[in-house]
């Protein structure tokens, strides 16, 4: 079972609507940092 990633972007009373979102791996430059844009 592989592993899936959602970002919540709305919330529902008691139910969140989320979107599914792929992950990549990619070689980034040394002073990437956690929270950076790319833009590809």
């Amino acid at each position: 079972m592989e592993t899936r990633y959602y970002i919540v972007v709305g919330i529902d009373v008691d139910y969140a609507n989320l979107k599914m979102i792929d992950i990549e791996r990619a070689l980034l430059p040394e002073d990437i940092k956690e929270g950076s844009n790319l833009f590809m």
